[in-house]
């Protein structure tokens, strides 16, 4: 009896269990490294979707104070200041007793203007030391 318990162990065929196989690339390795780029993928487009929301955000804020009822009004204020100030320019270029040459500083930038007679010429300098130089035929006016 013991012989034929030996044989059958020996001729049967072991019944073997598959193993257990983990899904998660993290646990098994297979995959991991196209699961970490799925991952950081995922955080990338959670970040940039964060800073456009920041962004957008701040531009409203922006705008709403750009809006306002004061910063409405000292627009208004600043626009009309100078457009005094281009009529005191042009008076003094072109009005009853023009002078011949001047220099005006507005808000860090300075207007030099120079009349022979002919033409007007105006040379604006920004802040940076930018020029702008503007001529204008002082006949074709029908003043000369």
């Amino acid at each position: 009896m013991r012989l034929l318990i030996t044989l059958l162990l020996i001729t049967t065929p072991a019944i073997a269990q598959e193993a257990y196989n983990f899904s998660n690339p993290s646990f098994s390795g297979q995959g991991f490294s196209q699961h970490i780029l799925t991952l950081e993928q995922m955080t990338q487009k959670n970040e940039q979707a964060i800073d456009e929301r920041e962004r957008a955000l701040a531009e409203q804020i922006q705008r709403e104070l750009d809006n306002s009822n004061l910063n409405k009004f000292l627009n208004n204020v600043e626009a009309r200041i100078y457009a005094e100030m281009s009529k005191q320019l042009v008076d003094a270029i072109f009005g009853d007793n023009p002078s011949e040459s001047g220099v005006i500083e507005l808000g860090g930038n300075t207007i030099e203007y120079r009349n022979d007679g002919v033409d007007v010429y105006l040379t604006i300098t920004d802040q940076d030391g930018n020029t702008t130089e503007i001529v204008v035929p002082y006949g074709t006016l029908g003043i000369g």
